[in-house]
This record gives C-alpha cells, sequence and structure tokens, in this order.
C-alpha cells in the first residue's frame, strides 16, 4: 500500500545515513570546516586584525595552509601599511612631475660667448636725438645655434626695445620690436617670424593692425631705423655676399639690394682709433652705409645723410 511503501523508503534513509562510512564523514566535515574557514578568512580580511593569531581559525588542513600565509602576509601592522600607502604616493606624484615636466633644453638654453655689447648714440643733424644700448649673444640649444641682438633705445617722449633672433648663418627666425611713450603704454608694436617659406610682418598700432605676408628668401635681412637693433646682424653679416633683400620693417617695402665693400679706415671711437670696413648699400630709397672693424663689430651707421648711429664705447 502506499502508506507501507512511503515508510520503507523512510527506514532506508535513515539506514542509509546511519550507514555513512567515516570517509564520508571526514569528506563531509572537511568541506564544512573549508566553508568555515572561508567565511572567517573573509572576516578576518574585512575586521583587518592587526595580529596574525586570529588568523589561525582558518588553518583546518592541509589545503588551507597557503591561504593562511597569503592571510598572514596580507594582515599587517597598520602603521607599516600606512607608511607604505603614503610612499606609493610619493613615488606616483614624483613620477607624473617628470612627465609634465618639460625638456630641458627648451627651458634652460645654454648661453654662448658674448658677441658683442655697446653704447650709443643717434644723431639728426649733428644733434643728440636718442641713445641706447645693445647686445650681440650668441646661444646653443641642443646642436642647434642661435643668434640673439637686443637693446634699447631711449628718445624724447619714448622707448623702444627690440630683439632679433637669427641663426648661426643670419637667416631671420623673429623679430619684434616695441615702442611705448613716457607713460608706458604700447603706441606701436611689430613682430616679424619666418616659418613655412613665409615672412609674415604685423604691426599693431592703438587704432589699427596690419599684417603682411612675404615670400622667404635666402639673403633676407632686416632694416629698422628707429630700433637700430638688426645694425648688430648687418654688421656680423658683413662681406659674406654682395646682394641682399632688405624688409624695412616701418614701412614695410621689401627691395633687393647690393653691397659694396670699400676700404678700411680709422674712427675716433671715446679717444681710442679704431679700423673700420665701410659697407655701402645701393637699391634703397635712402643711402645705407655702416661701418664694422675686422671681428664684424659694428662701429657706425649713417643712414638718408641727415642720421648717424655712433658706437660711444671702443669694442673689447
Amino acid at each position: 500500500m502506499p502508506t507501507a511503501t512511503n515508510q520503507t523508503g523512510a527506514g532506508d534513509r535513515s539506514q542509509n545515513a546511519a550507514h555513512t562510512t567515516p570517509a564520508a564523514a571526514g569528506n563531509s566535515q572537511r568541506r564544512r570546516g573549508v566553508s568555515r574557514g572561508s567565511v572567517e578568512e573573509v572576516g578576518i580580511r574585512i575586521a583587518g586584525l592587526r595580529t596574525v593569531k586570529n588568523a589561525v581559525a582558518c588553518r583546518h588542513s592541509d589545503r588551507d595552509r597557503s591561504v593562511y600565509s597569503v592571510t598572514r602576509a596580507l594582515h599587517t601592522p597598520r602603521s607599516t601599511h600606512r607608511r607604505s600607502i603614503h610612499g606609493s604616493l610619493v613615488a606616483r606624484l614624483l613620477a607624473l612631475l617628470v612627465l609634465l615636466a618639460p625638456p630641458l633644453a627648451a627651458q634652460t638654453p645654454l648661453a654662448g660667448p658674448l658677441l658683442d655689447a655697446l653704447s650709443i648714440r643717434v644723431e639728426r643733424d649733428s644733434t643728440t636725438v636718442a641713445r641706447g644700448t645693445l647686445r650681440y649673444r650668441q646661444f646653443r640649444i641642443g646642436n642647434d645655434i642661435e643668434l640673439v641682438a637686443n637693446g634699447i633705445v631711449v628718445r624724447k617722449g619714448m622707448r623702444v626695445t627690440a630683439e632679433l633672433r637669427t641663426d648661426s648663418t643670419f637667416s631671420l627666425r623673429k623679430y619684434v620690436a616695441e615702442s611705448r611713450d613716457s607713460s608706458g603704454r604700447v603706441i606701436d608694436r611689430i613682430q616679424v617670424t619666418s616659418a613655412g617659406g613665409r615672412v609674415t610682418l604685423e604691426r599693431v598700432t592703438p587704432t589699427r593692425r596690419t599684417v603682411r605676408e612675404y615670400i622667404a628668401r635666402r639673403e633676407l635681412v632686416l632694416l629698422d631705423s628707429a630700433a637700430v637693433v638688426p645694425f648688430l646682424a648687418l654688421a656680423a653679416l658683413g662681406a659674406r655676399t654682395t646682394s641682399l633683400t632688405i624688409l624695412d620693417v616701418r614701412r614695410g617695402t621689401l627691395t633687393a639690394a647690393t653691397l659694396t665693400i670699400g676700404a678700411p679706415v680709422d674712427l675716433p671711437i671715446a679717444d681710442v682709433i679704431v679700423s673700420g670696413m665701410n659697407v655701402t648699400v645701393r637699391g634703397l630709397p635712402d643711402e645705407l652705409s655702416w661701418w664694422r672693424d675686422a671681428r664684424g663689430r659694428l662701429l657706425r651707421v649713417t643712414w638718408g645723410g641727415r642720421h648717424r648711429v655712433l658706437r660711444e664705447d671702443p669694442p673689447t
């Protein structure tokens, strides 16, 4: 009958449970032990116990000894853990600073020899109308050499600062000239750059902005009668060529010109006689001449028959 059958099945199950082998019981206990050990291990990790003694509860079998070893390695004293975190943060910060730092060559170009340093006075019809100081220096950036001429010319009611950068063959890279009135307000700013086979001249005043573009030429040089600085490069260029293309940054004109080299003459500079070679430019609206010594240092400039730039200290 169904009732008898169910009782018999229940009895069989009870008998089977009673006759379970010791090996099966051990396996069952180990399985339960592993499960408890895993739970206890998780509890240890969550609680962050400071000592290893509390982790002994995980050691239920040979198989769990590896788990115990890992747990022991992970649960170190809190002070050591904090020191390791601090050291890791410092190391990451230093690595980030190294990655973000620009190349050293771009930050610190190596200053080379000072090619020239001089004081000048500018005359018009034999009357001094301005005074200034000029410097000419060579810089090395990696394997590249750059020549930098800069100066300040002060005249009544106006101060002109300028800087000219060229490569070692005097090819233009950048020129900037800025004029300020007696109150310090910028009244005129000129910038000339050379890139991609073109030369760009930008001039900005309080009322207008003009931009001109020219095709770059190998023998292109600048002329700026107000700032005088480009004359340092012209003097250093010397007799390397007999033809030039001159860009007058004040007029915005580009003119082909030729150079004529004259015989050396003696020039008095601060009670010292200095031998200078005359270089005359032909083809410009106004006649232009300058004198240079044997090392290419500027001694004197004349243009238009009325203006002169005179060096006040002899080259040393």
